[in-house]
């Protein structure tokens, strides 16, 4: 009994996953105006860090919000459940907005806002070079083949703002946590 004992306890801890989460975020890609946003900040009294030239808001204890020049990204703290929603992107751009970060129609931030998901990435790409940024990422993830290369996945248009999806090349080691 003891024989099979022992191998069994070898397998049966070889076989367990290491399973790295990593934590939610959402990326908007806009340019904003970094000096009128740290005055509004002051401004309205909310407390903010300075990181290379990026901007840090603990918005909650849920997550944090990080702009810099070309774009803001919504960082959420756990990385086990959802620190968004729809509703909750809405009221970040609209926030963002009132702190002058930006200055946005009311149809592109709903434009925007309906293309919220999870880990995703909204950028406004003009409908002729919608096509060229196709076949960039379908270059893209066939020489993520064979070198660790990065690249898109578009989801779904409104309009000139697009949704997209980051994926890693095949070739790209596996991150530990």
């Amino acid at each position: 009994m003891k024989k099979l004992l022992i191998p069994f306890i070898f397998i049966l801890f070889s076989s367990i996953a290491y399973a790295c989460i990593s934590p939610d975020k959402i990326q908007f890609y806009y340019p904003i105006n970094i000096n009128e946003l740290k005055e509004s900040l002051d401004n309205y009294d909310i407390n903010y860090e300075i990181v290379n030239d990026s901007i840090i808001v603990n918005y909650s204890n849920r997550y944090a919000i990080i702009g810099n020049k070309n774009a803001v990204t919504v960082l959420c703290r756990d990385p086990m459940f959802d620190c968004i929603d729809k509703s909750e992107f809405e009221s970040i751009i609209k926030n963002l907005e009132k702190w002058n970060a930006y200055d946005l129609s009311k149809e592109d931030k709903e434009n925007i806002a309906s293309l919220f998901k999870r880990n995703v990435i909204i950028r406004k790409i003009d409908r002729t070079a919608i096509w060229g940024f196709k076949i960039k990422n379908l270059l893209s993830r066939y020489i993520g083949n064979f070198l660790c290369i990065n690249y898109e996945e578009i989801q779904e248009c409104k309009g000139v703002w697009c949704s997209s999806i980051e994926f890693s090349g095949k070739a790209c080691p596996i991150t530990k946590c």
